[in-house]
């Protein structure tokens, strides 16, 4: 269909002849010459196509601004992997770590307040990403570092494979599920006994005991 008769179709505001006569001169285009007989148009022609066109081309643009922006997509543990150092572990815990970024700013203490963002794999699927929206809605996790219960508490292997990070760090995290989601595993997508993976990133320290409401906190830093 030419645009003329779409955008009559759609009801975009020209007057009932002007919409018939756009739909003649779109089977004349489409055609070739006009029919035999065919009666002229009542408003010349390339003011009804031009207008239709300009039309056409608003419609399009006002759709393409409304159309909402698709969510940011969480970070690829595929191209993490392209990007991460040498694989190492953990001592006493088993945890095998890479490093894709060495931060430079503070290494969190035990009782220390830290934000990171951090998605969740296991196998080849993403389970879950503190990324899964866009701009000020990507919202970091905040917890107790080194908490193993309680409000403040965050699942132990992140705990424990964030050791030695420094702040403006991201780190890949290989996790036995001792130490994850154990035998109850995480429904529907991480089975149980599973070990899973974490990609973190540290984005801040406040250290514990620092006023967070001070205007100068020299005990507070973020990446």
């Amino acid at each position: 269909m030419p645009p003329f008769t779409a955008f009559c179709a759609a009801g975009v505001g020209l007057p009932l002849g002007a919409c018939r006569d756009a739909q003649r001169v779109g089977r004349w285009v489409t055609m070739g010459a006009p029919p035999a007989g065919s009666p002229s148009p009542s408003t010349p022609s390339p003011v009804v196509s031009r207008r239709s066109a300009l039309l056409a081309a608003a419609a399009v643009a006002a759709a393409a601004v409304a159309a909402p922006a698709p969510p940011a997509e969480a970070i690829s543990i595929g191209r993490l992997m392209k990007k991460a150092g040498p694989e190492q572990v953990m001592e006493g815990s088993g945890i095998r770590y890479r490093e894709v970024i060495i931060g430079k700013g503070f290494e969190p203490n035990p009782g220390d307040t830290v934000a990171i963002h951090y998605s969740l794999y296991c196998g080849d699927i993403e389970v879950e990403s503190s990324r899964e929206s866009q701009g000020l809605a990507a919202t970091p996790v905040g917890f107790t570092y080194g908490a193993e219960s309680g409000a403040g508490a965050v699942l132990k292997g992140i705990n424990l494979g964030m050791e030695g990070m420094k702040v403006g760090g991201q780190r890949l995290l290989v996790v036995p599920p001792e130490f994850a989601y154990g035998s109850r595993g995480k429904p529907p997508l991480v089975p149980p006994n599973s070990t899973v993976e974490f990609a973190v990133s540290l984005l801040s320290v406040r250290r514990s005991g620092t006023n967070p409401n001070s205007v100068i906190n020299m005990g507070a830093q973020v990446y």
